[in-house]
């Protein structure tokens, strides 16, 4: 604390110091040379102005009119004055001079010199090392006045008694303005003391102020210090709360994560328990299957050797068969639905709702068929191959299409039948080369015909 306090106080002497150094160096610029203000003088062809500047200066000049006017307008801000804006004169040819500044306060940068005048009268300006010179001559007849030069030479025939009394009155003017205003002429101002007690009232003037300016910087920089401590304490207090609020956040953040987390591997153990249990069972299943497969390739074994004892079973009734049909026993059927079945008489029940007779060709059980067709020119003639209620089969070696209707007319040999006439459709055909089999269905039979056919099919069947 100790160290801080020391160079705290190091920096304010050196302050203090350095503040009085430069105020001394001003205050002897300005008790040395007055560089600042105009000296107005006459001369033998007119009025000199003479402006002292702190090192070269740019400027210019020009008239303007309406009344005639005389501007000297400055572009550095190296010269100092203390002139009021506006001066009256009225004395001689300058009526008035007015000038303007940069700024404001005690040290004020001229900005421009206007002088306005009764006429317009030649004028010279130039600029020598620190200072500006300006002559604005008397006027004369033969003076001659460009209208946009910057300088104006007059004549050299002059008339000098002329000249001498308008210098006689210029200087009258110039004393006067002086008299009234003391800051065309700071010589005399500066000339009141002696130099040494100027500079040494001034240096005290300086010190003194240095030393409250030092006094005021300091304080100034430890109330900002303070300020800067304070603003940082709170910088830090609310980047301290930010920071408390963003790592809540991620606590909650964090909590969210574990949760979600713990979500996942409860998850995780439940599906494992899952997988587990699907496993145990899918290895359950497979050896079912095996199980399964095994049984099925015993019974696919088991099958295949009751093929071939049925294979063996059939070719044995099959052999049977044809000793019973040679010895009479049984006789084969020969509709389409039991072609190739035995039928045994009084032991084989007969299945069909409407039973069918097998009919012969040698007159015991024989019914002649006389066919009409309407397609056919000339009647057919056949034997039925067997009969029933609602059809018959028959067989010839003419052509009939399916669904084609034929006339049956149906002679009965050897029994006192009457012939019966019906009106029948051709439903099935099979084609055994030449010769073709039909299977006809009664589409018109009368009652009386069909209570004779039915009493004829059940006596043939009864008598075996």
């Amino acid at each position: 604390m100790r160290e801080k306090l020391k160079v705290i106080f190091n920096c304010f002497l050196i302050l203090v110091f350095g503040f009085l150094s430069i105020n001394l160096s001003i205050a002897q610029e300005l008790t040395e040379k007055p560089k600042t203000l105009p000296i107005a003088k006459e001369t033998k062809e007119g009025t000199r102005i003479v402006i002292s500047t702190s090192g070269p200066a740019k400027f210019n000049s020009y008239w303007v009119d309406t009344p005639p006017r005389l501007t000297v307008e400055f572009q550095t801000r190296n010269i100092v004055s203390k002139l009021d804006n506006e001066v009256i004169v009225n004395q001689g040819v300058i009526k008035k001079i007015t000038s303007r500044y940069f700024g404001d306060g005690q040290r004020k940068s001229l900005k421009s010199l206007t002088f306005e005048l009764t006429q317009k009268v030649p004028y010279r300006i130039w600029q020598e090392v620190d200072t500006i010179i300006l002559d604005i001559e008397t006027p004369t007849e033969a003076s001659g006045f460009p209208e946009d030069g910057k300088e104006i030479f007059v004549n050299e025939t002059k008339d000098k008694e002329a000249m001498i009394k308008k210098l006689e009155v210029m200087d009258t003017a110039l004393t006067k303005v002086v008299a009234d205003h003391p800051a065309l002429e700071p010589s005399k101002v500066i000339a009141e003391l002696p130099l040494k007690e100027r500079k040494n009232q001034m240096g005290l003037v300086f010190w003194f102020v240095g030393l409250i300016s030092g006094l005021g910087i300091l304080l100034f920089w430890l109330l900002w210090r303070r300020y800067k401590l304070i603003l940082d304490k709170n910088v830090a207090a609310q980047e301290m709360e930010k920071l408390k609020s963003q790592v809540a956040e991620k606590n909650k953040l964090l909590e969210q994560e574990e949760i979600i987390l713990k979500a996942i591997e409860d998850a995780s153990r439940t599906k494992e328990k899952e997988f587990e249990q699907l496993k145990t069972e899918l290895q359950e299943e497979k050896q079912v299957l095996g199980q399964e497969q095994e049984a099925r390739k015993i019974a696919e074994e088991g099958l295949l050797q009751k093929e071939k004892e049925a294979v063996e079973v059939k070719g044995s009734l099959e052999s049977l068969k044809e000793v019973l049909v040679e010895k009479g026993l049984a006789k084969k059927l020969t509709t389409a639905e039991k072609e190739g079945e035995l039928w045994i008489s009084g032991k084989s029940e007969e299945r069909r709702e409407f039973p069918r007779l097998d009919l012969s060709k040698d007159y015991n059980r024989t019914i002649i068929l006389r066919i009409e067709s309407p397609d056919k020119s000339k009647s057919i003639k056949s034997f039925a191959n067997n009969i029933g209620s609602r059809g018959l089969c028959f067989e010839t070696r003419r052509d009939f299409e399916e669904k084609e209707t034929i006339n049956l007319r149906l002679f009965f040999f050897g029994d006192k039948v009457p012939i019966l006439k019906i009106k029948a459709e051709i439903i099935w055909k099979k084609t055994d080369s030449p010769v073709n089999h039909y299977g006809v269905s009664f589409v018109l039979l009368e009652d009386k015909n069909k209570t004779e056919l039915s009493r004829y099919i059940e006596s043939k069947i009864a008598r075996g």
